[in-house]
């Protein structure tokens, strides 16, 4: 009779250890599903921390498992007699796994792809905060160039207009206005407006409205007063463009 028992009880120990070292881990990078071999619905309650899971189950069920390279770094389990506390340790923040219970297996599945992780939710932070500087940067530079490159109004209400202008070097420019009956030229830079010179003579200012209405180039304010002016007015007016251009570079 007590040999009986004593087989009884080795048999009985053995089925505990083998029911407990039978169990089956899946592991890829979407999912981690724990396959545990059971009679009944072992489940007895759940919960979770930042980076740890931790679910009870009925018996004594060991689990002990370092896992590199996935979303769960370990598993570890602690039997308490009657139930058995398994920890689900997390690389980055826990989540809670779907439970199921079919064809005497508990199934514990962790999806990851469907839950961002902490980390990615931070890149993504990065990536957004990161977009918007670069279009701020954008919108800012186009707004830049804009007021750089901007026209000169060709038009005071009322009483004057743009004759025209020429781009001497990048942010510098020579602007013909006519204000009244008088012409104003004036030196723009990126950083002030200056009036160069004025030219009140009637003769001299028809001239050179007559010239910037034919062309708008550089090279054509040498021939504003036609073939009637001889070489020596021509040279004067050389000069005195060539005196205006110089002015307005040492600005």
């Amino acid at each position: 009779m007590g040999c009986m028992i004593k087989k009884v009880i080795l048999f009985l120990l053995f089925s505990v250890f083998a029911f407990t070292s039978q169990y089956k881990l899946d592991l890829s990078d979407d999912h981690i599903k724990l396959v545990i071999p059971a009679n009944s619905n072992l489940f007895v309650s759940d919960s979770l921390q930042e980076n740890v899971y931790s679910l009870v189950l009925k018996g004594n069920i060991s689990v002990n498992e370092d896992i590199w390279g996935y979303n769960i770094s370990k598993i570890t389990s602690q039997y308490d007699g009657k139930n058995t506390k398994l920890d689900f340790y997390f690389e980055k923040k826990g989540l809670k796994p779907e439970i199921e219970y079919k064809d005497g297996k508990m199934e514990i599945d962790f999806i990851f792809s469907s839950v961002p992780t902490k980390e990615k939710s931070v890149y993504l932070r990065m990536f957004l905060g990161i977009l918007i500087i670069l279009v701020l940067i954008l919108v800012l530079y186009w707004f830049l160039k804009l007021m750089l490159k901007r026209n000169i109004s060709s038009d005071i209400p009322g009483i004057g207009r743009l004759l025209g202008k020429v781009d001497i070097m990048p942010g510098k420019t020579l602007a013909f206005y006519e204000l009244l009956n008088t012409i104003y030229l004036v030196g723009i830079t990126t950083d002030n407006i200056t009036l160069l010179d004025k030219i009140e003579d009637e003769i001299v200012c028809d001239r050179i409205k007559e010239g910037f209405s034919r062309k708008k180039d550089f090279s054509s304010y040498l021939k504003f007063f036609g073939k009637e002016i001889d070489s020596t007015e021509i040279d004067m007016t050389q000069e005195i463009i060539k005196e205006k251009v110089e002015k307005l570079k040492r600005k």
